[in-house]
């Protein structure tokens, strides 16, 4: 297949992030774009869930999908089957992000009315969630649609109708309304709005008189009493409703907390899916004795793809979706991408590290392969890299000659070291630059890259697509044209960590989730390509106790964009606040930026990372993104202002 070059028409402009954001998609266009992945299946089972991933990751996406209206449009081959797992009806319930912003702020600065504060933003989540959930009470009483999936609906008399409207009304106090459920939700709507403007009020200290009915709700007694006269409307008595709550990191800490405590002891008709980013303090309450327990009490779910294999086929699954939703003539990624300069996680299951002729045949260090002539060139150049040749008894001259099993003992592991190692130590090449991206192209490699965020993969999945001229003849795509892919790519990521907050340094000045990733990056990556070569060079780190609590904050605020990725001692495992003794790794998405194998590694202690001096000169260059912050040698240290 013809690789054509159109690096000069692709794109120029980047696109926020946000512009991928399920929060402000239409449900239809979240149903065509979705692709199921083992997440899903755990999140539909009638438990409750809590649901934790950083921005991106698909918890949106994820959440929304458990709706009626979603499940029925939803064309998949296996979505009636699905469907039929799924017994309850779900109520997709966003969180309204002025509540924190308007609420503890104020509660913090010691505003007198704090109190009635809570009351109002406690007040205005229970109409919130109530106006949802009346919501999707209309829908299940609505005519069947006419998507490819039937699931049952609910049925009552005009008698019912308005019984129930009347009933709900005296159970939240509503005492001018039109007696229906149009009318409850538009007099639930004007409720909020008043209470905004209480809200303003007692928020900027004036004296504003409560309305009586807000101390006297509770958000999951309200929807339990409206879902138990609904149910026995329709005839449904031991029907479950779903309420799922997304982004509750952006709720207030109170009804959060509440909540993740009412877990343990929900009512029976409800289920409770919360989805949370990897590091809040609202979590620490699933430590308490009396708290719920993962495995009896809620399921935990953590959409964070530590390992390339995880990663890798969802980013297959999605592009193969999209180019079949486009009927684009592509058969498999690599007849699009094309093959990766990095080992693939396929060698040694089926893949190249096969004793078959075949194998023989297409051997990747053949002498006159591109990757054997990487390995002869750095050989050439760099002494210590001469040094583990010979003490592990590879000759260069006779890799021909290795069967795939020999290959993968003595190769496979520093195959990706060599390949970074070698393109950044010749004369010509820099960090940062589109042609050193070049190097991260080919299927198994950008489609890893984005570590499995949905965002990320979705975007970066439209970027490569976005030449009709070229993929509707079923051209490969060019490196040139996926390294520019690529470098939109960082950019997006880039503005989400520049918009994170700075913390402020004990020793003076203040330092930003940039600066320590830039410190991170700099110190793996001259290990990497500048150091002693070595076969089990540091990729990832581990928190020690020599780091500072200025820097647990940036590194909790890294792990809630996807910047950091946990390294879970188990997979039900949850990353503890205080980060103690866990293992991490930069996202894969900085690897090009900064010059990393797209491959685990052993760890280091970040305290001996960060104490690396930042080298002014050598052949990796600084990167301009870094002029003009502060610079922590000397006066102000990472990690030396302990509480």
């Amino acid at each position: 297949m013809d690789i054509i070059d159109t690096s000069n028409s692709i794109e120029r402009g980047t696109r926020p992030l946000t512009a991928f954001n399920a929060r402000t998609m239409p449900v239809k266009q979240v149903v065509d774009s979705f692709v199921e992945h083992e997440a899903f299946a755990k999140l539909r089972k009638p438990v409750n869930t809590l649901l934790s991933g950083p921005r991106g990751s698909g918890k949106t996406t994820l959440m929304k999908m458990l709706q009626p209206i979603a499940l029925e449009l939803w064309h998949a081959k296996d979505a009636p089957a699905v469907s039929e797992e799924i017994p309850y009806t779900g109520v997709f319930i966003a969180t309204d992000r002025t509540w924190k912003q308007q609420l503890e702020p104020h509660i913090r600065k010691g505003n007198p009315f704090a109190p009635e504060l809570r009351a109002v933003a406690n007040g205005a989540f229970a109409m919130h969630v109530l106006r949802e959930i009346i919501l999707s009470m209309q829908y299940q009483l609505s005519p069947p649609g006419r998507g490819p999936v039937r699931r049952s609906r609910a049925a009552w008399g005009t008698q019912e109708h308005d019984r129930f409207a009347m009933n709900v009304a005296r159970v939240v106090k509503l005492e001018h309304f039109e007696p229906s459920l149009d009318g409850l939700v538009d007099a639930l709507t004007i409720r909020l709005a008043e209470l905004r403007s209480v809200q303003t009020a007692i928020r900027d200290g004036r004296s504003f008189p409560l309305p009586p009915w807000v101390i006297q709700v509770e958000a999951l007694a309200v929807a339990e009493a409206v879902i138990q006269m609904f149910n026995r409307a329709t005839g449904q008595q031991d029907h479950q409703w779903a309420l799922l709550f997304d982004e509750m990191e952006l709720a207030p800490t109170d009804i959060t907390t509440s909540l993740l405590d009412a877990m343990r002891g929900q009512p029976q008709n409800i289920l409770l899916k919360l989805s949370l980013s990897p590091v809040q303090p609202e979590l620490s309450v699933l430590h308490f004795p009396q708290s719920g327990v993962h495995g009896q009490d809620f399921e935990l779910i953590q959409l964070n793809y530590a390992h390339q294999r995880e990663s890798l086929k969802f980013g297959q699954d999605l592009l193969m979706s999209e180019i079949g939703r486009r009927s684009l003539p592509y058969e498999s990624k690599v007849s699009i991408l094309g093959k990766s300069l990095f080992s693939s996680i396929d060698e040694g299951a089926g893949g190249q590290d096969r004793d078959d002729i075949s194998s023989r045949r297409n051997n990747p260090y053949a002498r006159t392969s591109s990757l054997w002539k990487r390995f002869y060139s750095l050989a050439q150049t760099d002494e210590s890299f001469r040094n583990w040749l010979m003490i592990n008894e590879v000759d260069l001259n006779g890799l021909d000659g290795l069967s795939a099993t020999a290959r993968a003992a003595k190769l496979r592991k520093v195959r990706n070291l060599v390949v970074v190692r070698q393109h950044y130590r010749s004369a010509a090449s820099t960090r940062r630059s589109r042609k050193s991206y070049e190097l991260y192209t080919g299927a198994d490699t950008i489609l890893a890259f984005c570590d499995g965020n949905a965002r990320l993969l979705t975007a970066l999945i439209g970027q490569l697509l976005g030449n009709k001229a070229v993929i509707e003849r079923g051209h490969t795509l060019s490196a040139s044209l996926q390294g520019l892919a690529v470098d939109s790519i960082i950019k997006r990521f880039f503005a989400l960590v520049y918009a994170a907050a700075s913390v402020q340094l004990p020793s003076g000045g203040e330092a930003t989730l940039a600066d320590l990733i830039h410190r991170i990056g700099d110190a793996l990556a001259y290990g990497v390509v500048e150091a002693t070569f070595r076969d089990n060079v540091p990729l990832s780190f581990t928190v020690d106790r020599r780091i500072s609590p200025s820097v647990i904050r940036l590194l909790q605020s890294g792990l809630n964009v996807g910047a950091f990725i946990h390294i879970p001692k188990r997979p039900d495992y949850h990353v503890p606040l205080d980060l103690q003794g866990e293992q991490f790794r930069l996202t894969w998405v900085l690897a090009p930026y900064f010059g990393l194998p797209v491959r685990m590694g052993p760890p280091i202690a970040l305290s001996t990372l960060l104490s690396r001096p930042r080298r002014e000169g050598g052949r990796i260059a600084r990167t301009r993104l870094l002029s003009g912050l502060p610079q922590f040698e000397g006066q102000i240290s990472l990690f030396g202002d302990q509480a």
